[in-house]
């Protein structure tokens, strides 16, 4: 055989083979086509579709309701009549209004994922998105009306202080109180340094004003989890577009030793203890500013009852969507704090139902560990962020001064 002809067999083999390759080739991707979509399965075959699932837990127990959406069935049906009249939550030709607020619940309550809600509500995964951002939006308009004072000029002395005889009269200017709390979220690897927060995670860390009805009248979400609290305190002040609740002349909220103490706001001694953990290892009063700091801190007390509360109730806020941008989760902090203060307005007693399911205490536990990591602003972040006047700090002094020593008097 010639050196031509063994040449051509060689070329011919090795166009078999490439032949071979690509039929093969071919025919799995042929097969891999009709197995996806002519043979096709359905991924949601349940007999029970997320209406009908609603419908069944609405006309059943008022427990297991609760268990899901977080709220008595009253209270829902309120919430989605509010948001169809009020807020813009249209139902689709597949999805009613009520099943996309039911979604949304579910989702902020039981901290599930976009998959999860596939299977529970029988919907496609772009439908389940839709949904959620929708009344996601919706919430957020809400926000705008109810988180706020309920009298801004905060004419009358809370309830809650004028039944305590630990509070009343000594605190009757108090409006409210003020703190920050770190809620875990997930950011790009790029931004992870500047959010990683006190206890080494990515956080973003949320200012807040409360009542004594444990109502939020002021939130600010989205500062970096290694943001001072004194930094996003003294900024919310100065910016008008916020609408900070500033107090009228004479009132005042308290804050703890991470914000200062001004006219307005009335924080405890420093160097003194304050958190009530430590009063529980030693009970006795050492000095009168001891017995300030006590009653203080037992007052401010509610912001962490109420964060702690908020945060039992939605799940969502301990486990953030994995891929959720950062302003959606933003606004899902924003949405649970509105949803805590209409569920507040519309059934005040339900935290009691709540803790059936949730260990609220444990909660408020973290919002108060009794650290003094951020106790105590330096001057250098108070010069950054307009110093207070000297007046200002002189004044709510001397009051601090009268309530400890009229406390003195009453407390042995």
């Amino acid at each position: 055989m010639s050196d031509y002809e063994t040449d051509n067999d060689t070329e011919y083999e090795e166009y078999e083979k490439d032949y071979e390759s690509a039929a093969i080739l071919a025919i799995c991707g042929v097969a891999n086509y009709y197995l996806r979509y002519v043979l096709k399965q359905e991924k949601r075959t349940s007999k029970l579709s997320g209406y009908q699932w609603l419908l069944e837990l609405k006309e059943g127990n008022e427990m297991r309701f609760f268990e899901q959406f977080r709220m008595r069935k009253s209270v829902f049906n309120r919430l989605c009549n509010d948001l169809v009249l009020n807020y813009g939550l249209k139902s689709t030709r597949g999805v009613s209004g009520e099943e996309m607020v039911a979604t949304f619940l579910y989702m902020l309550g039981q901290g599930a994922s976009y998959r999860m809600l596939e299977e529970r509500f029988q919907h496609s995964g772009e439908t389940i998105f839709r949904q959620f951002h929708h009344v996601l939006s919706c919430v957020k308009k809400l926000a705008k009306n109810i988180i706020r004072p309920i009298d801004p000029s905060f004419g009358d002395t809370p309830k809650y202080i004028m039944d305590n005889d630990r509070y009343w009269p000594y605190f009757k200017d108090c409006i409210g109180a003020i703190d920050g709390t770190h809620i875990a979220i997930h950011v790009h690897q790029d931004e992870q340094v500047r959010f990683i927060g006190r206890k080494g995670n990515t956080t973003t860390n949320v200012m807040a004003v409360c009542d004594f009805n444990m109502c939020f009248t002021f939130i600010w979400a989205g500062w970096e989890g290694s943001a001072h609290d004194t930094r996003i305190f003294m900024e919310a002040l100065r910016t008008k577009k916020l609408n900070f609740p500033h107090p009228p002349e004479g009132k005042y909220y308290l804050v703890d030793a991470g914000y200062p103490t001004f006219k307005g706001f009335l924080g405890p001694y420093r160097h003194t203890r304050y958190h009530i953990p430590q009063f529980r290892l030693a009970p006795n009063f050492r000095s009168n500013n001891e017995k300030f700091n006590y009653c203080h801190s037992s007052l401010r007390t509610v912001i962490e009852r109420t964060f702690g509360v908020c945060k039992a109730r939605w799940k969502i806020l301990q486990n953030m969507p994995l891929r959720a941008k950062f302003e959606t989760q933003r606004d899902i902090i924003v949405a649970c704090f509105t949803l805590h203060n209409f569920i507040r307005m519309m059934d005040s007693d339900d935290i009691s139902i709540l803790q059936k399911f949730e260990d609220i205490v444990s909660l408020q536990a973290n919002e108060d560990d009794g650290t003094t990591v951020r106790n105590g602003s330096t001057n250098s972040e108070i010069n950054e962020w307009e110093e207070p006047r000297q007046e200002d700090v002189q004044a709510m002094e001397e009051i601090r001064d009268n309530i400890r020593d009229q406390l003195s008097d009453q407390i042995n």
